[in-house]
């Protein structure tokens, strides 16, 4: 996302398999580059695709406010997209709705064999991405921009950057 002083994004990336793995936490890079370094710099970890637990987890402890971002502005959607790389190994369907009661709104991100999960978790086709193959997903991201700037008609105060 866009990281300007005028713009009041905070971005954070859990990383999941078996465990999760919290990559970045909400609002600790400011400046893009670093924290495409950071994503970068992530690993591939193998094991299993627990979607459940990992939406769960992120549910509970991703959006925790901390006494260093206590000037961030609170009153802005929460978002969680989910980038799947294949079908989550445990139930998502309560987890997922565990999150939307946090007032978390999710974005399914995965392949056109996963709509069906995808759309059980978003609870909703418009949140939803599929592409065809993963050479395909690059021509998505104006799709998930534009999903992600309509939430809650506040839009996008800069242009959105993925």
């Amino acid at each position: 996302a866009t990281l300007a002083a005028d713009s009041p994004v905070n971005v954070g990336v859990a990383q999941y398999s078996n465990d999760v793995r919290v990559a970045v936490k909400i609002g600790e890079y400011q400046e893009v580059p670093q924290l495409l370094m950071q994503v970068d710099a992530m690993q591939y970890t193998g094991g299993s695709t627990l979607t459940g637990k990992a939406l769960r987890h992120v549910a509970q402890y991703g959006f925790k406010s901390a006494p260093a971002f206590a000037d961030i502005q609170d009153d802005l959607p929460r978002v969680i997209v989910l980038l799947a790389g294949s079908s989550s190994e445990d139930p998502v369907i309560e987890s997922a709705k565990y999150a939307r009661d946090q007032d978390l709104l999710l974005i399914g991100v995965g392949s056109e064999s996963m709509r069906m999960e995808l759309n059980d978790i978003a609870r909703n086709p418009q949140q939803t991405v599929v592409y065809a193959n993963p050479r395909h997903l690059f021509n998505k991201i104006p799709e998930l921009q534009q999903k992600i700037c309509s939430i809650d008609h506040q839009g996008c105060h800069a242009s959105l950057d993925l």
